[in-house]
Order: structure tokens, then sequence, then C-alpha cells
């Protein structure tokens, strides 16, 4: 008998770690069979310009992609049939029949393969759930192989991609050529395979501020399934990385020096061997006007910047083209400079909003990676980026005083805002749209909920600021004869109409495809995004109100702003693709990645922690991979080299 547990022991594992190995694999060539049945050609930003690619991709050749295809669902559908003694014959029978539909999918692959696809994903669940009667283990500890055994693979090809590169700028060797770039261009076809539903996936964002108040009623049920820990006994010890001290820190240190690196990235002598100044408003708008500053007498140049609307970055840029260098190359560390500042920034908006550390590092990771940060570098948008960051810290300052009821804190927040109001008009209207929605539902929320504790105070701040603000910018009008707000309604007003909404999936097309070269197509931080909307707490909490008035604005900007038929499709996406810029992608996404976890690692730890180091092992996987994924995103559009020529 003592013999026959350690072998019945190794059986289980075996059977658990070989069909979830199998699972994998089956994932694997499932994506590339779909890849290559609804391929699509799409355009990227690629050094030295945009290239067209197709979607579609082969793992090892296309006989032996579908014959791998084959085998694996084969064996997942025969091991959940002959070792399922519960079931009858036929659903047994039943079971096979993916396979079946599996191995004869070419003959109608449109319709067969989702059928088949579907189908075998459907038997991997069962497995899973039914593992302890068809593999020996428990759910928990099948979930858990399942999702170190997927994790593995996709930390591998997203983790060399992002190697690759990272290397790239080192060897500034053309992108994409040779066999060390295959990992690269697999993870391009794999980042670009909803390239034709990323108008809808941007969309849902764009709306799930709807969704999420809808589910207003549910609030609570949904929330106590993404929760911080475990609610079991012993739950924060079982999910003990996510509870960690040493994690946070981890992701917070390397988001600070992959934030100098992305920034620095374009400037790298082996990608810009020339020295280009990247970004067009860089080159046109930014640069001439500074070195016209630096002919002037000081105080003739200050006067300067106050007659142009970006005021608060041009003396930033002119203070430090001053110091023992040219103006051009204080115009080159801008990126990584704002790149820094804008990961510390989003790190303490989010630190202060939720105290949740774990969460704030992780935004804090995803922000140097994000829209923002590739748009910015790219487009040369030094104020737009700088007004963020201003942005991050004003609405930090602003909650932080909201929940402690701390006066200092909402006047440090008054301070901030007047200093984006000389920034970056365009932001700073938009973050008075935010404001002025968030006051709306702040009052609609006491309202229907009866609670009325510090209303007034929070009324009253959030005004303050507002009324603040506009004064500033009124007392800019009377002494040199500039507005923010007149700039801004003279340069949207003609474009905005209603009648743009039926249009907006169209509009929305064109925005992601044409601006900055598909800059913007990215379905992984759009699906964090859209999960991290959905699973904000209830409206009762600050940052929710904060997060769905911001989402709620940006959506009312992008539908209001649409396809015009007598525009050249370049021209298409200004509005639209400037108001996502401004969409807190990072923080949204930075929710749902977390959220997600929390809610994956509990029903993976199962009882008494068995599997606690498969489940660190998961987190940590999961993390490289996303990492590594936006990684390659991020540093294949910022080397493209927008020099603006």
């Amino acid at each position: 008998m003592a013999t026959d547990q350690p072998e019945r022991s190794m059986s289980r594992m075996l059977w658990n770690w070989g069909c979830c190995a199998a699972a994998v694999v089956f994932l694997w060539f499932l994506l590339s069979a779909v890849s290559r049945t609804w391929n699509e050609t799409f355009a990227t930003p690629l050094r030295p310009g945009a290239v067209y690619q197709t979607t579609g991709f082969v793992l090892l050749s296309p006989g032996s992609d579908q014959l791998t295809l084959f085998a694996s669902s084969l064996l997942i559908v025969a091991l959940a049939a002959a070792r399922s003694k519960a079931l009858s014959h036929v659903r047994r029978a039943v079971l096979v029949l993916p396979a079946v539909v599996i191995a004869v999918y070419p003959l109608h692959p449109g319709v067969l393969l989702p059928v088949g696809g579907l189908g075998t994903i459907a038997v991997i669940v069962y497995l899973l759930f039914n593992s302890q009667e068809v593999m020996g283990v428990s759910p928990s500890e099948a979930l858990a192989t399942f999702s170190v055994l997927l994790g593995l693979s996709t930390a591998f090809v997203f983790g060399a991609s992002a190697v690759t590169w990272v290397a790239n700028g080192v060897e500034g060797g053309p992108p994409l050529v040779g066999w060390t770039w295959d990992a690269s261009a697999l993870v391009l076809r794999i980042l670009n395979i909803l390239y034709a539903w990323m108008p809808e996936l941007v969309l849902a964002l764009l709306v799930s501020w709807c969704v999420r108040l809808l589910l207003v009623p549910l609030s609570g049920r949904i929330r106590s399934r993404f929760q911080t820990t475990s609610s079991e006994p012993g739950g924060q010890e079982r999910s003990n990385l996510l509870a960690s001290t040493r994690l946070p820190t981890l992701l917070a240190s390397v988001a600070l020096v992959t934030s100098l690196f992305v920034g620095a990235y374009p400037y790298l002598h082996a990608i810009n061997p020339n020295g280009y100044l990247v970004g067009y408003d860089v080159r046109t708008l930014y640069l001439p006007f500074v070195k016209h500053m630096l002919s002037l007498a000081p105080s003739s140049a200050v006067y300067a910047a106050f007659r142009n609307d970006r005021t608060g970055f041009l003396l930033v840029e002119y203070l430090l083209s001053t110091l023992p260098w040219s103006a051009g190359s204080a115009a080159k560390v801008i990126p990584a400079t704002l790149a820094a500042i804008f990961t510390g920034c989003t790190y303490f908006f989010v630190r202060e909003t939720t105290r949740d550390s774990l969460v704030a590092a992780t935004a804090s990771l995803l922000a140097p990676l994000s829209l923002m940060a590739v748009s910015g570098i790219n487009g040369g948008f030094d104020a737009d980026w700088l007004a963020m960051c201003e942005a991050l810290l004003m609405l930090a300052l602003l909650l932080a005083g909201l929940n402690r009821g701390d006066r200092r804190y909402v006047a440090s927040a008054i301070a901030v805002s007047a200093t984006l109001t000389l920034t970056h008009p365009w932001t700073w209207t938009a973050m008075l749209g935010v404001l002025a929605a968030y006051a709306l539902l702040t009052a609609a929320q006491a309202l229907l909920s009866h609670e009325r504790t510090g209303l007034r105070f929070e009324l009253l701040s959030v005004g303050s600021i507002i009324l603040v603000d506009l004064a500033v910018d009124g007392a800019k009008k009377l002494l040199i004869g500039v507005s923010g707000v007149a700039d801004v309604i003279s340069s949207t007003s003609g474009s905005a109409s209603l009648s743009n909404v039926p249009t907006v999936l169209t509009s929305l097309d064109s925005s992601l495809r044409y601006f900055l070269g598909g800059a913007l197509e990215n379905w992984l931080i759009v699906v964090l995004a859209v999960v991290g909307v959905l699973t904000l707490p209830g409206m009762k909490n600050r940052l929710s109100r904060l997060m769905v008035s911001w989402v709620a604005v940006v959506s009312g900007g992008v539908f209001v702003y649409g396809y015009d038929p007598h525009l050249a499709p370049s021209l298409q996406p200004f509005f639209q693709s400037r108001l996502i810029m401004l969409a807190p992608i990072q923080v949204l996404g930075a929710m749902g990645f977390v959220s997600t976890l929390r809610y994956l690692a509990p029903m993976m730890v199962g009882k008494e922690a068995k599997n606690r180091r498969l489940v660190n092992a998961f987190i940590i996987l999961a993390y490289v991979t996303v990492f590594a994924a936006l990684m390659s995103y991020t540093l294949q559009n910022v080397g493209a080299l927008y020099t603006g020529q």
C-alpha cells in the first residue's frame, strides 16, 4: 500500500499536466487557425516607415498546424469521454464531436472552425471543473496547472519579443528581418489579430461607463467577486504574492526604469543615428518657438510664452534650453523626463485615491506603455503629456482632500489646476468637463441615496477649481488678449455635431488606422480597461464616480466629432484621437488586470494553500506576459521615428 500511494500520486500528476498541456497546445494552434481563416491586412508603424502585413501566422507549417490542432482536440475530448464514468454513452459521443468537426473544418472554415473550437474549449472547461473524476486532482489544482502552462507559453513568446525590441536599441538592425525576429513578428500579428474589431472594442470602452451605471444595483455582488484577497479564512496567506509589500515596490521600480528607457529609445544612436527630432509638434511648433524665446531678453521671452496657449510647457522647455546644451538637446531629453513624471503622477494618483499599492504600482507600470506615452512621443505632443501629468496630480490632491476633509489638499489641487490652465487649454477644457460631470454624478448619488454628508464641501471644492481656472483664463485674456477657452471653442465648435453619432464606428475606424500610422491599435490594454470600468466599486466611491465621469466626457467628445466625407482620411482622426489619448487607460487597465488576478487567485489556491506556489508562478507569468506584450507594442511604435519631415 505504501508503494501504491506514490504511484497513484504520480499518475494523477501526469494526467493533470498532460491534459493541461494538451489544452494549451490546442489554444495556440486554434489561434493560428483563426488568424489564417479571418486573415486581415493591417498597417503598422515601423522603422523606416509604415508597412502592411497580415494577421495570419503558422507555428510549424500549414499542414502541421492543422494536424496538431486536430490531435490535441482529439486527445482532450477522448480523455473526457473515456474517464468520465458518470456520463451516458450519448453524452460521451457528444463530447467527441468537436474533434470530428475540427478534422473537417477546412471544408467550411468560417462555420466549422468556431463550432469545433468553441466545442473543444467547452470540453476543456468541463475537464477543469470535473478534474477530480477525470484526472484525480482537485479543480483548483487543475486550473492552477493549466494557468501556469498557458502563462509559461505566453510569457516565453511575448518575453522573447520584448527582449528583441530592447536589443534593437543597441544593435539597430532593420526590424522584423531574420529569424531572431520570429517571436516579434508573431506578437505583432497577435496584437493586431483583432484589427478589424478595434473600433468596436474602443466603442465598448467608451460606453462601458453607461453599463457600469446600469450595474449599480449589483455593485456589491460584482465587487465581491473581485476582492483584494479570498474571503475564506486564511485567504490572504494563500495568495500572499498579491498581498506582498515587495511586489508593488518591484513593479514601481521597473516602471521608473521603463519610463526612462521608453522616452530615450527613439534617440538611441542605433535607432536614430542622425539624431532627428521625433514628433511633428516638437519639430514644427515647440523647438522653433523656444529658439525664438532664446533670442530675446528673459522678460521678453516670458511675455512671448504667455502670448502662446502652451505657456506652461514652453517655459519648462525654455528653462531646460538655458542649461549648457542646445535647445535641440533639451527637446531630446523631454520625452524621457515626461515619461518618468507621467509614471510617478500615475502612481501617486492611484495610491492616493485607492490606498492600494499593488494597483498603483501596476498602473505606473502600464503608464509608460500606454496610448498617452506612445502618442506623446510619436506626435511630439509634449504639452498634452505634461498637462495630463498635471491633471493626474490635481485630481489626486482633490480626492485626497475630499476623502480626508482637508482644505489644504483642495487648495493644492486648485494651484495645480491653475498651471494646467496655462499648459494646454484642450486638456484643461476636457478636465473641466470631467469635474463638471463628477459634480453632477455626485449630486445625483447624494439625492438617490439620501446621504448628503460632506456634499456641500465636495461640490464647493470642485466648483472652486472650475471658477479659479476660468478666472485665470479670463485674466490672461484681459492682460494679453489670449484665451484658452475661446481658442478651444473656435477650433472645435465647427466640427462637433450630434449628426455624427450614428457614424461613430466609421469615424473610429478612420481615427485608429490613420492617427500616427495606427499607433493606437492595441486591443490588450483596451480590453483590460473595459474590465477595469466594469469592476469599479459602487458609486459611493469617489474614484468610481471620477472614472465614470472621465470616460463619459471622452466618449461624449468621440461621439460628436465624427466622420467628415469632405476631409482626406489623414485629417479625419485629429479630435477623436486626441480625446482617446486623454482617457485614463493606464489606470483602468491596471484596475482590470489586478481585479482579474484577484478573482482567479483564490480559485486556484485550493485547500490549505496547497497550490500557492503555482498561483504565485501564475501571477508572475501574467505580469511578464502583459508587460512584455505592451513593451513590444510601445518600442515598435516609438522606434518608428515620426520626425515630422
